[in-house]
């Protein structure tokens, strides 16, 4: 620390340690100048206190914080201003262009890792419900399979089948590789609209009581009436799909009894004529047969 002192010819400054030492928080006017006039300081005054020497000079500032001490966990994350931030599928639609498809493939990604996790904890409760399973001998494919087909088609935005059979002149391997990983192809891997609707199909036979596998349930159908947006004579169960939606969001079970058929019943089938067996009379001799009927005797 430095101390001013006033003499008649100049200021001179004493440090500490020095012969000349002046008193401690003294300050010289020239120091001040208009800054201590300004802070309401008399001329005349020139020995200060630390309260107006502090004054002067201002607040004094705060010692430096110590450092954040960051965990291994948080060095090895990606900073949240790199994260991409995951759109929803109405606010992907808005965009265009490079912007869209970037976001789409972030969508798509972040549902396949969510997907990892959430179908072998519904496979669990589903054992539950083993008539869901399907039969090695029939080609339908699992019903948990079929819902995680139509989330992940339309998670990725694919395009649904039906477009690709309208395009006559172009075969369909030829508008896509269908060995190329499941991101970089255009077209869905399934028809969602049979595939829905057989989905749907199967969850009304059963009274699925997991929240889970309700939530499981709204969320396929969700996905596949968005897929199916532009479908409209081609998804032929959309309006039933729709309303059997907005029922489990109402909180309606999901078993559904099964419609009965319209019309008049026809007719009762006539029983079977009961055949009777004739036992050993069934066997006639030839002199039985030629007494009865002569001319048929074949050895006369």
């Amino acid at each position: 620390m430095q101390f001013y002192e006033e003499s008649d010819d100049q200021t001179q400054i004493h440090k500490p340690g020095s012969e000349d030492r002046g008193p401690p928080g003294t300050v010289a006017k020239t120091e001040i100048g208009s800054t201590a006039a300004s802070r309401g300081i008399k001329e005349e005054n020139m020995i200060l206190t630390q309260e107006q020497i502090d004054r002067i000079r201002g607040p004094k500032r705060r010692p430096g914080l110590p450092p954040k001490i960051r965990t291994e966990e948080q060095e090895t994350q990606m900073p949240k201003k790199y994260i991409p931030k995951l759109l929803s599928q109405e606010q992907i639609d808005k965009l265009k262009g490079r912007a869209k498809e970037n976001a789409q493939r972030n969508r798509g990604l972040a549902v396949e890792e969510e997907l990892k996790t959430l179908i072998p904890i519904l496979a669990k409760e589903v054992k539950n419900f083993p008539e869901l399973e399907y039969n090695e001998s029939c080609i339908v494919p699992p019903w948990i399979d079929e819902g995680r087909q139509i989330i992940r088609n339309a998670a990725w935005a694919k395009t649904p089948l039906d477009f690709a059979e309208e395009d006559e002149d172009e075969d369909e391997d030829e508008l896509q590789n269908w060995s190329s990983p499941f991101a970089e192809r255009i077209f869905a891997d399934c028809f969602i609209d049979s595939l829905a609707g057989e989905f749907a199909r199967r969850t009304k036979q059963h009274h699925l009581t997991s929240p889970d596998l309700v939530s499981f349930v709204v969320r396929v159908l969700e996905a596949a009436l968005w897929f199916g947006r532009d479908l409209h004579a081609a998804f032929q169960q959309k309006e039933e799909i729709a309303v059997y939606l907005d029922e489990l969001r109402n909180g309606s079970g999901t078993f559904r009894e099964p419609p009965k058929p319209k019309g008049r019943p026809g007719p009762k089938p006539r029983p079977a004529a009961v055949v009777e067996h004739a036992g050993p009379n069934a066997y006639i001799s030839p002199e039985e047969a030629a007494r009865v009927i002569p001319e048929a005797n074949p050895w006369a």
